[in-house]
Parts: structure tokens; sequence; C-alpha cells
């Protein structure tokens, strides 16, 4: 199997298709080619972040009356009664079926819509708010717009919703100004989800600035929660290791991990393991 076709099947697999032969194909050249293992484990990764993550999203109303009304319309044409001449009803059925694809495509892919027309659609008003510019690396970042499964490659100072999702997938790490003062610096791998005067890590690390903040920034992980205003700290997931790593350059953090309460200062490190290890803190 070529690299190519690997690619193709990954994709497959993940949208839940049998391969049948082709999966013993593909798991063999997964095993022979560290390339495509690396890119299977992260496109496997980010989908696990993805169903994890988006809500569902109900179509609004009127489009899913439409829908349903043209459904039915195309469903009572398709099969006319012999002898009836119910050949001229076959361009109809064909076109209310048209109608019905082009519905879904409005409900399904967003991205595609107009901004004006988005908001119409239900989109909630917060979801507009703009909280992190891109600043550098935006040809390395990926965004995933709220509630979407729908991406797009950011470009230069663009601003990124709230509830919206962001991919680093470049050599080089990403860049990000975020609202009310601060910078982050995300790994080259990092996987975030972006909120009001917070982010959710999900893969890789962030170094943030917070110096100069008149609110409190929150990086929230799987393993505790991390808060400052005016530190300069790394938040790290590292890899095939279910721990949290916090290193504070300056300034204070408070941490809370499973009921407690702590407070790194300048130079200070510690580890934060999920509950289940029995070992929730220990310092590095």
């Amino acid at each position: 199997m070529r690299c190519s076709e690997a690619q193709e099947f990954t994709q497959r697999l993940l949208d839940g298709e049998d391969l049948g032969h082709d999966g013993v194909r593909l798991g063999v050249h997964l095993a022979r080619c560290p390339r495509c293992a690396a890119e299977h484990g992260a496109l496997k990764d980010l989908d696990g972040v993805l169903r994890r993550s988006l809500r569902p999203h109900p179509a609004p109303v009127p489009l899913a009356s439409l829908a349903l009304d043209l459904g039915g319309a195309a469903g009572s044409l398709r099969r006319p009664a012999a002898g009836t001449g119910g050949r001229r009803s076959w361009p109809l059925a064909l076109c209310a079926a048209g109608l019905v694809a082009a519905t879904a495509m409005l409900i399904v892919v967003p991205r595609l819509w107009p901004s004006g027309t988005q908001r119409w659609l239900g989109s909630a008003p917060g979801h507009t708010t703009a909280v992190a510019e891109v600043s550098a690396g935006w040809d390395s970042l990926h965004v995933f717009e709220p509630h979407t499964n729908v991406s797009h490659v950011a470009t230069a100072a663009e601003a990124l919703p709230s509830d919206s999702m962001a991919w680093a997938m470049g050599l080089e790490p990403v860049v990000l100004s975020i609202a009310s003062t601060g910078r982050l610096r995300l790994s080259a791998d990092a996987v975030i989800s972006l909120g009001a005067d917070e982010i959710t890590l999900h893969k890789g690390w962030v170094r943030a600035d917070l110096s100069g903040r008149t609110r409190p920034f929150t990086i929230r992980t799987h393993a505790g929660v991390i808060t400052s205003r005016d530190a300069l700290l790394r938040v790290e997931l590292p890899v095939r290791a279910q721990r949290v790593e916090v290193f504070v350059r300056s300034g204070t953090v408070q941490i809370r991990t499973h009921g407690k309460e702590l407070q790194l200062g300048p130079g200070e490190s510690i580890a934060l393991e999920p509950a289940a290890s029995g070992a929730p803190v220990r310092a590095l």
C-alpha cells in the first residue's frame, strides 16, 4: 500500500467505514511506515477531541420544516402509478431532491454561509465575540468554527471567536494575542478550545505571557485548572502521558485540582496527575 492510499483509508476508517481486507493492509502499512503511523495517530486524536467537544447544533425550524416538506414531496413523486403518465413528474422529483440536498448543505456546512445568514440560522451572539487574534504561524493553524467540524487555514491577524477550536499543524509554534492583554505560544501540535478569558488545552503545550492583565486568565486541562493574571508560565501535556506539567517563570499561579487549591510562585513547577492515578499532585 502506498502512503497516499493509507491517507485515504485512514480518513475512511475515522468516518466509520468498514474497510474489510483494506483495513488489514492499512494496519500492515502503518506498522512499517512511521510517518503514516504518526499522521494516523494525530488524526485519530483530533477526531476524538472533536467528538468530545462539539455539541449538536439543531437546524432552525424554517429550514428543517422545508427539508421535511420537500423530502415528502420528492417521495410522493418517486413512484408514479403505471399508465398514468407519471413520467412528467420525474423532473419535478429531481428538482425537489436537489432542493433537499441544497438545504442539507446549508444546515451541515455553516462555514460557507455569509455571516448574516449564520446569525439568522441561530448562532448565539457570543459566538461572534473575538477572544484572540493570530499573531504568528497562521499558515500552520487550522481553525474550527463554533460547533462545526469544518476547518480553514488561519490568516494573518485573524480574529478567533469564542467556542472555536484551533489545531496547530506545522513546523513552527503559533502565537495568539488574547483579549485584555496577553500572548499564547502554542506548540506545533497543540489543540485548544477558546473561550472568554480562558482556553482548554487538549494536546501539546502552551506558553502564556499574562503579565499586565487586569482580569485573570484560565487554562483548563483534564487534570486541573490553572489561573493567573500576571504570570509567565508553561502548561504541557506530555506525549503518551496522562499528567499535566506546569512550570512558572514569574508571577503567581493558582491551581485547582481534584478539590485542592494550590499556589505556585516564580521558579516552581508541579505535575498534576489524574485522580485515578492515586497521586493527583507531585513535584517535578
